[in-house]
C-alpha cells in the first residue's frame, strides 16, 4: 500500500476510532446503570456530567496512543493476539492519563465500574472492528479491486531487489506489468509498455543506474503524465532514514536518523513536562529540606548553576543542589596535578572540595 494512502487511511480510522471509544463509554454507563436496577446493587451510579470529562480524554488521547502501540501498522500481516496486545498497551497508558486527570485535576470519578467495563468494551469493539476492516480488504484485494499496475524499471539486479522485499501484503496491492532495464533498453520501450499495460505509475530502482539516463526516464514519464516515484536507496545508511523536505525552497532528499517532528514526539513532551512538573510538586517538601541542609552546612547558595551543551551543541543552563564548596572553581587549578581524566573532564578521587552533606548527595543521587 503506498505511504500516503496508507497514511490517509490511518486518519481515517483514527477519526472512526475516536467515535468507537465515546460510544463504548456511553455503552459501559449504560450497562453499569442497567445492573444497578437490575440486579437491585447497593452502589449507584454517578449523574451522566461526572463521566462527561472523560470524552475530552479517551478520544483524542486513545487513537494517538493507539498509532503509538503500531496498531495501525501492517492490519493484514497481523494476528488477533497481537492487535489484542496493542490495544491493551494503549489501554494502559490511557488508564495513567486517567489516573492523572483525576489526581492532579481533581476531576469525579467515584465508580470504577464504568472505566473497567469501557476498558473491556473498547477493546473488543476495537477488534471486531479491525476484522471487519481486514476482512473486507482482503477479499477486494484477491478479486483484484484494489490492484494497480506498475511498471519497474532500473537495472535487472536492482529490479529484482526491489521485487524480492516487496511482503506478501504489498504484493496483493499491486500488479508488476513489466521490466524495463534503462541501460540496455532505449527510452521508447519504456514509452511503449507505459501506454500498452497503462499503469498507474513507473517505479525506478536507481542503484547501479547512470543518473542522466534516470533523468531521461524520469522526463518521458513526464510527457507522458505517469507518475514516476525513485527508490531513495542509492544512497546506503546503516541508521539514517530518507524523507523529503524544502529548504530555501529547494525540494531535498534528507537523510536522518533521528525521529522527525510527529504528534507522537508532541504527546511525549507535554507528557515529560506534565511528568517533571507533577514530580517538583509531590517532592517540593522535601526539596525544600535538602536546600536548607545546603545552606546550614556550607556558605553559599543552595542550588548551583552551569551551562551545559545540549543537541547539536546548543547551550542550555543546569540546576542541582549544591554538592561542593562556594569556591570549588578557583581551587581547581591546586588540584589539576591530580585529575584522572584527560580533556575537558576533570575528576579526583576524594574530592576535597565536596562537602559532607554533598558527598552524600552524590552518593545517593
Amino acid at each position: 500500500m503506498l505511504a500516503r494512502r496508507q497514511e490517509l487511511n490511518t486518519q481515517l480510522q483514527q477519526i472512526l476510532d475516536a467515535f468507537l471509544f465515546a460510544f463504548a463509554l456511553v455503552c459501559a454507563y449504560w450497562l453499569r446503570t442497567w445492573a444497578t436496577a437490575w440486579f437491585d446493587l447497593e452502589q449507584t451510579v454517578d449523574l451522566w456530567s461526572n463521566y462527561q470529562w472523560l470524552l475530552v480524554v479517551v478520544m483524542p488521547f486513545g487513537p494517538i496512543l493507539l498509532d503509538l502501540q503500531g496498531f495501525y501498522q501492517s492490519p493484514l500481516a497481523k494476528t488477533k493476539w497481537k492487535s489484542f496486545i496493542q490495544i491493551l498497551q494503549a489501554m494502559v497508558y490511557l488508564s495513567i492519563i486517567v489516573s492523572a486527570a483525576v489526581i492532579f485535576l481533581r476531576l469525579p470519578l467515584l465508580n470504577r465500574s464504568v472505566p473497567l467495563l469501557f476498558i473491556a468494551l473498547s477493546a473488543i469493539i476495537l477488534l471486531v472492528k479491525e476484522r471487519i476492516i481486514i476482512a473486507g480488504v482482503r477479499r477486494r484485494a484477491l478479486r483484484g479491486e484494489l490492484r494497480e499496475r506498475i511498471l519497474l524499471a532500473g537495472v535487472a539486479q536492482d529490479i529484482a531487489a526491489l521485487e524480492e522485499s516487496f511482503t506478501p501484503e504489498q504484493k496483493l496491492l499491486m500488479v508488476i506489468a513489466d521490466r524495463i532495464d534503462i541501460e540496455r533498453q532505449p527510452l521508447s520501450d519504456l514509452v511503449e509498455a507505459m501506454h500498452k499495460h497503462a499503469v498507474t505509475r513507473v517505479i525506478f530502482a536507481a542503484g547501479h543506474t547512470q543518473f542522466n539516463r534516470i533523468e531521461q526516464a524520469i522526463g518521458a514519464c513526464e510527457v507522458e503524465g505517469v507518475p514516476a516515484w525513485l527508490v531513495a536507496n542509492f544512497i546506503q545508511t546503516s541508521i539514517a532514514k530518507p524523507d523529503f523536505d524544502a529548504f530555501a525552497g529547494r525540494p531535498m532528499l534528507v537523510f536522518r536518523s533521528t525521529p522527525e517532528v510527529s504528534w507522537a514526539l508532541l504527546i511525549k513532551r507535554v507528557i515529560d513536562w506534565c511528568g517533571a512538573l507533577g514530580a517538583l510538586v509531590l517532592l517540593a517538601i522535601p526539596m525544600l529540606l535538602v536546600a536548607a541542609i545546603v545552606r546550614a552546612t556550607s556558605r553559599g547558595s543552595a542550588i548551583f548553576r552551569q551551562q551545559r551543551a545540549g543537541q547539536h551543541g546548543k547551550p542550555f543552563t543546569m540546576y542541582k543542589f549544591r554538592s561542593m564548596s562556594s569556591d570549588a572553581e578557583q581551587r581547581r587549578a591546586d588540584l589539576l596535578p591530580f585529575n584522572q581524566m584527560s580533556g575537558p573532564v576533570f575528576k579526583v578521587e576524594n574530592d576535597p572540595r565536596v562537602t559532607p552533606f554533598g558527598r552524600w548527595l552524590r552518593r545517593t543521587s
